[in-house]
């Protein structure tokens, strides 16, 4: 069985969600790659602070801007929104979903 140390699963956990090391993208691209590595990005309509899906991409990327996000899901199409779900998935992840869509 294999064993790891609790920073070891610590880092790897906050790795594959792009908080370590921190705020490693940068620019449109990092946007699209913070949004892909996310995979579950909540997208949050009231505005307390800020909208939950511009905090979580500004702690991952350098030069974010509020509604980067929108430019890399709708007008670059890289990403889906459906249903109640707020939330958006990488676009190519969508045939996989249709299934449940048509439900």
């Amino acid at each position: 069985m294999l064993t790891i140390d609790i920073q070891t699963a610590r880092r790897f956990i906050l790795g594959k969600q792009g908080l370590w090391p921190g705020r490693r993208w940068q620019g449109t691209d990092g946007v699209t790659q913070a949004m892909t590595a996310i995979e579950y990005l909540q997208l949050d309509p009231l505005q307390i602070i800020a909208r939950s899906q511009d905090i979580a991409l500004h702690s991952r990327v350098l030069d974010y801007k509020p509604g980067d996000w929108e430019t890399a899901a709708y007008q670059q199409r890289g990403f889906f929104d459906w249903g109640g779900w707020l939330a958006t998935r990488p676009m190519a992840e969508l045939p996989y979903w249709r299934p449940v869509m048509q439900r």
